[in-house]
């Protein structure tokens, strides 16, 4: 039963791939903009 449960688990995520994929994009480019940030920039 829980060989089922695990296999439609992965299916699950498998859907929402790009979900992932966005949200790392998104970490990428808050961190650029962060680490550009200067104090003289305020």
């Amino acid at each position: 039963m829980e060989v089922v449960s695990d296999a439609a688990l992965v299916r699950e995520l498998a859907c929402a791939w790009w979900i992932f994929l966005v949200t790392g994009i998104l970490w990428l480019l808050f961190s650029v903009i962060v680490f550009r940030f200067d104090w003289t920039s305020v």
